[in-house]
């Protein structure tokens, strides 16, 4: 997706890490809580289930997928 289709600059991906990591904590949250609709996010991780689905499951439901992206149990 081009950040136009967003209605954000031309430059806002090569703009974007700079711009976060210049920014307090306590701002990155504000713009997170506006911006991102946490009534549906997801986490992606990759790698060791046994080694992080405790970690992740902090957060919520752990779901595993195979290479192929098969459901695992």
């Amino acid at each position: 997706m081009q950040a136009r289709e967003c209605g954000l600059p031309e430059d806002h991906w090569d703009t974007y890490p700079e711009k976060v990591m210049g920014g307090t904590a306590a701002e990155v949250q504000r713009v997170a809580r506006k911006c991102v609709p946490l009534d549906n996010v997801q986490l992606i991780a990759v790698g060791d289930g046994s080694k992080i689905a405790g970690v992740l499951s902090k957060y919520g439901p752990v779901e595993k997928y195979d290479a192929e992206g098969r459901r695992v149990e």
